[in-house]
């Protein structure tokens, strides 16, 4: 596929049912399809009506008879690291399978590192998950280098909730 017959462009808030949709495939290639809680709304008000925005959106669209559509998005935000400061976490990056291959995932990753370095970010960062070796591949085929020193930690709500009304300080 040539650049010609993709592009990539900044979401918009009319972008957001696109958006939820790519989200909800993505979940079911990652064998969650019950997992996506974020609504249409959620995505309005955290994308495109707070400022800052909380996270950004990069869209895939390829052109198929006469009309573009999406294919597939990264979501990205700002995060802050004490040792190097400003950096990009890329939390999603999704091509539909019928569209891999063709160069768009590369150049979604791609658009993100170059808003990182206009943006003075020190650090491009995101996470694969294990199991996920052709993503694996490709994210260390451009220079990408898995930290396996480091682990993932994470509360879900009703976690944080039990963390915050314990009183005690034992764990």
């Amino acid at each position: 596929m040539s650049r010609s017959q993709y592009r990539l462009r900044s979401a918009e808030r009319s972008d957001v049912k696109s958006i939820l949709f790519l989200i909800k495939q993505l979940a079911e290639y990652e064998k969650e399809p019950n997992s996506v809680e974020v609504t249409e709304r959620d995505l309005e008000r955290d994308g495109f009506e707070i400022q800052p925005p909380l996270f950004h959106v990069v869209l895939a669209e390829v052109l198929e008879q006469n009309c573009w559509i999406c294919v597939g998005f990264a979501l990205w935000f700002y995060v802050y690291s004490t040792w190097q400061g400003k950096s990009l976490h890329l939390e999603d990056l999704f091509v539909l399978p019928q569209y891999r291959n063709r160069g768009i995932g590369k150049a979604l990753l791609r658009r993100c590192a170059q808003v990182a370095l206009n943006a003075g970010c020190k650090r491009y960062q995101w996470n694969v998950l294990t199991w996920n070796t052709p993503s694996i591949a490709f994210y260390e085929s451009v220079g990408a280098k898995a930290l396996k020193e480091w682990m993932l930690m994470r509360m879900d709500t009703f976690s944080m909730e039990k963390f915050t009304e314990s009183s005690t300080d034992s764990v």
